[in-house]
């Protein structure tokens, strides 16, 4: 293969480089301290879904599946955030923050990169007074990649690392 084919493969591939943090310890404080009964629901990223998120407030997640070989757990989750608006508007500001050219550079980047593999995975928060302790508990849990704003209990790290 030539120089620059294989040149081309590597900038291809770099641009959908993430680092990925699997931390048990986090895992595990999650499910020693927290036992909301959450029922996700998901649906693709695509305009045509927006009648089916519900107009509640909640919290949600954006989530990679390249859907590969019928394999069951092929997903990988990008972002976890909040609304005390609605999912519904909520969704709608990403299709629109998608095509703007200005924006929070690691959402815009995923919302384009993977347009047939997107899925918007959400839960409905009945009591909005808890929005912000599980989000950040989430965050804490999972460490997205294309979270900016991290607790500041795994933050120190994760910036020293990435």
């Amino acid at each position: 293969m030539p120089v620059q084919d294989i040149l081309a493969q590597e900038d291809e591939a770099s641009a959908h480089k993430h680092t990925f943090f699997l931390w048990p310890r986090l895992w595990k404080e999650y499910s020693e301290n927290h036992n909301w009964p959450f029922d996700w629901h998901s649906c693709q990223f695509a305009s045509c879904e927006v009648g089916n998120v519900p107009a509640a407030p909640g919290i949600y997640s954006f989530v990679v599946q390249p859907s590969l070989a019928n394999h069951p757990s092929s997903s990988y989750l990008m972002y976890v955030g909040k609304t005390a608006g609605t999912l519904r508007g909520r969704f709608q500001d990403y299709l629109s923050e998608k095509n703007r050219e200005i924006g929070r550079p690691r959402v815009v980047r995923l919302l384009n990169k993977y347009p047939n593999n997107l899925a918007f995975c959400y839960v409905v928060v009945t009591d909005p007074s808890q929005l912000t302790q599980i989000e950040e508990a989430l965050i804490t849990a999972f460490v997205p990649p294309c979270n900016d704003q991290l607790p500041a209990r795994v933050r120190t790290i994760v910036e020293a690392l990435r």
